[in-house]
């Protein structure tokens, strides 16, 4: 059997097991975020959004992005993990005591109840220092089934916690609570189902490769960063925390999206760092996971465009429809998003980090286009400032850095979706315009009986589409898909 066809078999399986995980805990959190935001004001999740904010810079500090500098290596000795480790935790200790110095620092400058809440949610850096290298080995040994169970358990878990204490009229506390309990339980099932302990084993040398790889990726992931959320510090300091309710939770329906190709994203870097010398896996491997997402998240991003604003109000209620009109310029660039990050990861295990900062320095920059956006547009300026930097990296990614590695043909890859999409989109205006909202009864569930009939329609019309144009292709994958699984 060759590399290439054993790669696709292991590749298979780690996406069908790892769409389990991700897409259970994006059902888990998706039901449960719907009823707390029916249960709590709007205010407090612009609080809790900007305490996320300093939480998730500090935090990135104290991942270092060893797990993936762990990942690039072939081998998996116990002094590479223990030294992993080591560093892990003294990253961890490091992010703890700048959180309490940011927590000093701030207090002149953001409300006591954002403050206390920061600080509590920094108590996560000690247990996910503790437990990122064993979550790290269950990803490296492609152990997905151990990564599905801890992540439905963890978010299971901390969702009815959540949602009782909200219920209980907790308010903010419901929401800190929902993160931390999530991450907690995770980190304990890494360590647990990983059956790893570390020894007291540190390898100055490894510790300089971890550093100066992970180094790197850090800079690379701070820039990422300021491209996905310094837009929350903007809104929130210089605009008002119900707007950056908005805000976040526009963003958190994206994620959604984004989080649909997670799994493809994620069995493939594995599959990077085993073949990186290969040249015909590494496309193949790309192509395969390129074409997976366009087929599967593009249809659905542009089918929510156009029912932004009644998706909104049916999940979340009419206080909530100041989203929607973000929600739909954050949609046009999860288009993106996922090809971003699914040729970054090609870049960071063939080793070539230096490639994935150049980029994400870049959009880092493009991002300080917020500020005069936000006087024009208000918060929808903000959001324009993430998608002008998106669209700026796919174009470098795809016409500089990409072909040095590998050779991918974007007509091929593009053209089917697309045309399904435009096919789609044609015949679903004039359906809707002549016959769709003619037939939908008058009810008091007309809302939901209206996305559901329309919904129904578009993916209909776009397999149906899909179907015309490659349907050999498709008859050939659902067969590999057949045999890899049975």
């Amino acid at each position: 059997m060759t590399l290439s066809k054993i790669s696709f078999e292991k590749g298979v399986k780690g996406v069908g097991l790892n769409a389990v995980g991700r897409y259970g805990n994006l059902v888990i959190k998706f039901a449960t975020g719907i009823i707390l935001a029916r249960l709590i004001s709007p205010r407090y999740y612009g609080i809790i959004g900007l305490a996320l904010f300093f939480y998730a810079l500090l935090g990135r500090v104290g991942s270092f992005k060893l797990t993936d500098a762990f990942l690039k290596r072939k081998e998996s000795s116990e002094v590479l993990r223990s030294t992993f480790f080591f560093l892990s935790l003294l990253l961890g200790l490091t992010s703890f005591s700048a959180a309490l110095i940011l927590f000093c620092i701030l207090q002149s400058v953001y409300s006591s109840l954002m403050l206390k809440v920061l600080l509590i949610l920094s108590l996560d850096f000690f247990t996910s220092s503790i437990g990122r290298p064993s979550g790290a080995i269950l990803r490296k040994e492609l152990k997905f089934k151990a990564i599905t169970i801890t992540r439905i358990t963890s978010i299971g878990v901390s969702s009815v916690a959540s949602i009782l204490l909200a219920l209980g009229g907790y308010g903010i506390w419901s929401l800190v609570i929902y993160t931390l309990l999530e991450r907690i339980i995770r980190q304990f099932l890494f360590w647990f189902f990983s059956s790893w302990s570390p020894t007291f084993i540190f390898n100055k040398k490894l510790a300089k490769y971890y550093l100066t790889f992970g180094g790197i990726l850090l800079i690379s992931s701070q820039f990422n960063f300021i491209f996905l959320n310094m837009n929350q510090f903007i809104v929130g300091t210089w605009l008002s925390s119900v707007d950056l309710a908005f805000y976040n939770r526009a963003f958190s329906f994206t994620n959604y999206l984004v989080v649909i190709t997670g799994p493809i994203i994620s069995t493939a870097q594995p599959i990077y760092a085993e073949s990186q010398e290969n040249k015909r896996v590494l496309t193949k491997t790309y192509t395969l996971s390129l074409s997976a997402i366009t087929h599967l998240s593009w249809p659905l991003s542009i089918f929510l465009f156009l029912v932004a604003p009644s998706f909104i109000e049916l999940l979340i209620g009419p206080k909530w429809l100041p989203a929607a009109s973000i929600f739909r310029v954050f949609i046009l660039t999860s288009l993106t998003l996922p090809l971003i990050d699914l040729s970054t990861k090609l870049f960071n295990m063939v080793g070539h980090p230096k490639k994935t900062m150049k980029i994400k320095m870049l959009q880092g920059f493009l991002t300080s286009l917020s500020f005069p956006l936000i006087y024009i547009f208000g918060v929808k300026g903000v959001a324009f400032s993430m998608g002008i930097a998106a669209s700026v990296g796919v174009a470098i990614i795809f016409y500089k850095y990409l072909p040095e590695h590998i050779s991918v043909s974007f007509r091929k890859t593009f053209a089917p979706p697309l045309s399904a999409i435009i096919s789609t989109l044609s015949i679903y205006f004039f359906l809707r315009s002549y016959i769709l909202l003619s037939i939908i009864p008058s009810h008091p569930f007309s809302l939901l009986i209206e996305l559901i009939f329309k919904a129904s329609v578009f993916l209909s019309l776009y397999i149906l589409f899909l179907f015309l144009i490659e349907r050999e292709r498709l008859l050939r994958i659902v067969k590999r898909l057949y045999k890899a699984f049975i």
